[in-house]
């Protein structure tokens, strides 16, 4: 049985189609491991800032009550508060070590142009660090946050 070219034409398009749905979920994956170890990262810088912060640990104050920065705030207003300075401290190289982490265990493997577009930290700063993406890591801190298996989904295997 043999097929006509409008057959084939549009059996080829299918095949492209479905071909570019995996890349593009393949990227929105790699992009949300890479979200994952940000936040896996500004977690403690955002604790740490707190307790930087308190008076209680300052002044070294046996009540939990004068702890008003790392204990009696809610992790939320923390992160309001101290989201800006953890970026500012953040060191980017341990975020992309530990991505790469997550990416060695990937099948198929994880190929230099799927990646490349995030190795610059500049782009990422001027473009992708935007008030969308906050408020993306945002709602990301919290989840994980309060379930640190939140997210095991993402991890490999």
């Amino acid at each position: 049985m043999t097929t006509s070219p409008e057959t084939e034409t549009a059996t080829d398009a299918l095949l492209q189609a479905l071909n570019d749905i995996e890349i593009i979920n393949r990227k929105s994956y790699l992009r949300s491991l890479l979200e994952l170890c940000y936040a896996q990262q500004l977690i403690p810088l955002i604790k740490d800032l707190a307790s930087n912060d308190c008076t209680g640990c300052l002044i070294d104050h046996p009540s939990q009550e004068e702890h008003d920065r790392c204990i009696m705030m809610e992790f939320c207003d923390k992160v309001d508060m101290y989201l800006d300075s953890a970026l500012d401290l953040l060191n980017e190289n341990v975020v992309i070590c530990k991505w790469f982490e997550y990416l060695v265990r990937l099948e198929p493997p994880v190929r230099y142009h799927e990646i490349s577009p995030y190795l610059d930290t500049e782009w990422r700063w001027d473009v992708w660090m935007d008030d969308a993406w906050k408020t993306d890591m945002t709602m990301m801190l919290l989840e994980l946050d309060e379930d640190p298996q939140r997210f095991d989904h993402l991890k490999p295997t």
